[in-house]
């Protein structure tokens, strides 16, 4: 134990001494953060172009004609209800809805109740529920076609892990909001100059004239309320990518200390190990703890940063840790496999090709670039291939305030992926011959 850690102490001084090197896995990412989080918020708000997503639509009230829901209500008395010709829910349905840029976008599912519309969500089947109350129709008719005003509300509740599309489906319906705060505010002005004329009710009648000239915006009278499934977080950018550009980087730490066993070998360092005494386990499992530690270092430090310079607030502290842990334990066994792979080749043709081109797909596939959402349906289901994608979905998962054991799966993988790297290296280094340059001496050989 006393020469492993001895290995582990001298690798941690050599790698904190390169400056090169701590630029790469410290410096690099806290600027990248800093100027991605900042530069790309406006994408966290109006979204990118990707596949269409489906909606859930509950309408709580009964389907009425305008004439119906005036009636039910006692006020229409001197108002020739016959020839209203203005259909509210169609123009929600038909004319919204159903408009081709709109279906460009996203496909809206109906469902009977709340409660089903929720439990879709829950089941990822759809991204956002919008609920009109079931006060809703009468409520619009009384404030578009008589002299009274009611309070509107439209509740929109969306998954905040799904955060661009969330944003859109809100843009959509604060778009129809305005549509109906236009015609309203258009009734408002007309009826005030009716009764200051002193004509009757009945003038009323030729709203539908006025909706169609009056073309001026106006502030809002209804009220759109917006809530998380669950009372969940949503991410901002700077949030999102503070999680991005670390889950990116301890990608290179382990590629790192995938190259420091072929550098010893070069330096004659491992051989010197092995004539002292030292197995090539405590060699390999030295390289391993030492990576750990380097990204513990490298992991405080930008979480540091963003939590006190950044103000992101990352959720639980103590599962903050246990998936730090769990990330970099597979890092580690990522990077004692290279190592293993560099020694056994003899170059750091792997390595390079790890850095330079394979971290760089994993940082695409598991979302540090852009958000799987943004990208086809496939792109999310790759991601759970990848530790910096499994790192950052339990990240944003408690960062946006759920529970560990509701991605305690997501901790399972990258302990699964651990083990399976150790054992690719210790399989390897099982078939390295022994050292022509320095073997270690021992009576049993002479």
């Amino acid at each position: 134990m006393m020469k492993l850690m001895n290995i582990v102490r001298k690798d941690v001084r050599i790698l904190l001494s390169d400056k090169k090197m701590l630029a790469i896995l410290i410096l690099m990412p806290i600027i990248l953060m800093t100027i991605l989080g900042s530069g790309l918020s406006s994408s966290f708000q109006s979204g990118t172009d990707f596949e269409q997503f489906n909606i859930g639509i509950v309408r709580e009230y009964d389907v009425l004609s305008p004439q119906e829901a005036l009636e039910s209500i006692s006020l229409v008395e001197g108002i020739d209800t016959q020839d209203i010709d203005f259909n509210i829910d169609e123009v929600i349905f038909d004319e919204v809805l159903k408009s081709e840029d709109i279906e460009k976008l996203f496909v809206s599912s109906e469902y009977l109740s709340r409660d089903s519309a929720l439990e879709a969500l829950e089941n990822g089947e759809i991204s956002s529920v919008v609920i009109f109350p079931e006060s809703f129709l009468k409520d619009t008719y009384i404030n578009m076609l008589t002299p009274f005003k009611q309070k509107i509300k439209i509740e929109i509740i969306v998954d905040p892990n799904q955060n661009i599309k969330s944003q859109i489906v809100i843009a959509v319906f604060s778009g129809f909001e305005n549509y109906l705060n236009h015609m309203i505010t258009a009734k408002s002005l007309f009826t005030e100059t009716v009764i200051k004329s002193g004509m009757g009710y009945e003038a009323l009648e030729n709203l539908d004239k006025v909706y169609e000239a009056f073309e001026d915006k106006f502030e809002s009278d209804i009220n759109i309320s917006y809530s998380n499934f669950e009372a969940k977080k949503m991410v901002n950018s700077m949030e999102y990518y503070s999680i991005a550009m670390l889950s990116m980087f301890i990608l290179f730490t382990g590629g790192q200390g995938g190259r420091m066993m072929l550098e010893e070998k070069n330096q004659y360092t491992y051989q010197r190990m092995s004539v002292s005494g030292i197995s090539k386990w405590q060699i390999f499992f030295g390289k391993f703890i030492t990576v750990l530690i380097i990204g513990i270092v490298q992991v405080g430090i930008m979480i540091a940063y963003t939590s006190i310079v950044l103000k992101v607030n990352w959720g639980n502290l103590i599962n903050v840790v246990v998936i730090t842990i769990c990330a970099l334990l597979a890092v580690a066994g990522m990077g004692g496999m290279i190592s293993a792979i560099t020694l056994k080749t003899g170059n750091f043709k792997v390595a390079n090709l790890m850095e330079n081109f394979i971290f760089q797909i994993m940082a695409f596939l598991g979302g540090s670039f852009v958000p799987v959402e943004m990208l086809p349906n496939i792109f999310s289901k790759i991601s759970y291939f990848t530790i910096n994608g499994l790192a950052l979905k339990a990240y944003l998962l408690n960062m946006q305030g759920y529970s560990i054991l509701e991605y305690r799966s997501l901790l399972g993988i990258l302990l699964g992926i651990t083990a399976l790297f150790i054992s690719i290296g210790i399989a390897i280094m099982n078939q390295e011959k022994r050292w022509k340059n320095a073997e270690h001496y021992t009576p049993a050989d002479a």
